[in-house]
């Protein structure tokens, strides 16, 4: 479905995902972490999936792509923020929407939304380290999400970026 051979490494971060495990992905720009996030979608029978990523751009680019192999995918902002938008098996999403909007926070007490979720990965997650203590102090709060969630709900940070102090405070943060 996919139409692109995927490395050892791809197919190594998306088993763990599959085995409810969660995730760090860590690889240069340009090698292909993207397709972590779209193999597992293949396996996942109708799951929802939630990538948290910090630009619009990126949003943008993560939709189109979703949406060219094949999985129906929005980019959650002001724009779009409909109740019908929220019907689709891949949101994309700022830090901020999924942790204030209203209908979000409905979605999270919503047992039949939450027990089909199957991941939420976290785009840049590095930032939720750097950019979480000053500039966007939300990302701090992600890791509140757990609280809202089933235990079934993987985690998976990428980036191209994170060196081992970072890693080990979005760990913390992140409760992994």
């Amino acid at each position: 479905k996919l139409g692109l051979t995927p490395c050892t490494w791809q197919l190594q971060s998306a088993h763990n995902q599959l085995e409810n495990k969660d995730v760090f992905t860590i690889s240069p720009t340009g090698s292909g972490k993207t397709l972590t996030f779209w193999i597992p979608l293949l396996f996942n029978n109708g799951g929802i999936t939630i990538i948290i990523t910090p630009l619009n751009i990126l949003s943008e680019k993560n939709r189109d792509e979703a949406n060219a192999y094949g999985f129906p995918a929005l980019d959650i902002c002001a724009e779009t923020a409909t109740d019908e938008a929220f019907k689709v098996s891949l949101l994309v999403v700022s830090p901020e929407r999924v942790l204030q909007d209203a209908r979000f926070k409905k979605l999270w007490k919503c047992r039949t939304f939450t027990d089909n979720l199957f991941s939420i990965v976290f785009d840049e997650g590095h930032c939720i380290s750097e950019w979480g203590k000053d500039f966007r102090p939300l990302y701090s709060e992600l890791g509140n999400l757990r609280w809202y969630l089933p235990a079934h709900v993987r985690f998976h940070a990428v980036s191209a970026t994170m060196p081992l102090h970072i890693l080990l405070d979005v760990q913390s943060k992140l409760r992994i």
